[in-house]
């Protein structure tokens, strides 16, 4: 055991600064580091300077955003009440969302800013879904986010000593489909037609008519519709996950139930 500038190296190496040996011997046999084997370049984190960027503005309309769902949309039937979803979408473009026709989202549903929000026509936001949008979060029409989904469009730059908050867009393209606790992370676009398998965990875009599965998500195969074809149907008016004749069919209730 070696003892140099009143510093003990306790894995038997010594140098000029025996924390500093004990570290690059810690890592080079890929050990973790402790505090007492950080080197004087090392920083940590300084949480008590983090400033929150979100203005008093923002602060208050997503207060009074929250209880006016709570109030009004959290309790309301899910299903069999074509006025209640109506309502819902009505509370939705009140604070500045952008819904077109057709569109569904469940009273459990959750929205950070509505006001950040853009639903093409026949979208849904499912039972429970989480949609994080400190940034804006589209969907392009006929896209489907079912239950339990993560949408996320905030984290935090790792190299900052005051953990500071980063946003980027999220966008799930038309006919697309993030599956049941899929997890769409900021920055990411979810191409046209292609789907997110069940849990799956998306850091990088996804390409049109793929499917991906896992943490991270990979491609498993290309996703074809029965007829043989992806992308534009015949009509010209693009596919939906359904057969391409009926690609601009508005879907019926039925269609919906299993979102």
């Amino acid at each position: 055991m070696g003892r140099r500038n009143g510093t003990t190296a306790t894995d038997g190496t010594a140098g000029t600064d025996g924390t500093a040996a004990t570290a690059a011997s810690r890592v080079s046999r890929g050990l973790p580091l402790t505090p007492s084997t950080r080197t004087d370049t090392m920083t940590q984190l300084d949480l008590k300077n983090y400033k929150n960027r979100h203005s008093l503005k923002s602060k208050a309309a997503r207060l009074l955003w929250n209880a006016t769902w709570l109030l009004l949309a959290r309790w309301t039937p899910e299903r069999g009440f074509k006025a209640f979803d109506h309502w819902r979408l009505f509370l939705l473009r009140l604070f500045g969302a952008k819904i077109g026709a057709g569109c569904r989202v469940f009273p459990s549903t959750r929205v950070w800013a509505p006001w950040n929000l853009s639903l093409g026509d026949y979208s849904s936001l499912g039972e429970e879904v989480f949609c994080y949008n400190v940034a804006s979060v589209e969907l392009g029409a006929n896209a489907v986010v079912s239950r339990e989904a993560f949408l996320c469009t905030a984290s935090h730059d790792i190299a900052s000593p005051v953990f500071e908050l980063t946003v980027r867009p999220v966008k799930i393209g038309p006919s697309a489909w993030v599956a049941a606790r899929g997890i769409v992370l900021p920055g990411v676009t979810v191409g046209e037609g292609a789907v997110v398998g069940a849990g799956s965990v998306v850091a990088r875009d996804v390409p049109p008519w793929t499917v991906v599965a896992g943490n991270p998500a990979r491609e498993i195969k290309k996703r074809v519709l029965r007829d043989g074809t992806s992308g534009t149907d015949a009509t010209g008016c693009g596919a939906v996950p359904v057969v391409p004749s009926v690609a601009c069919v508005p879907p019926t209730s039925s269609q919906w139930r299993g979102v």
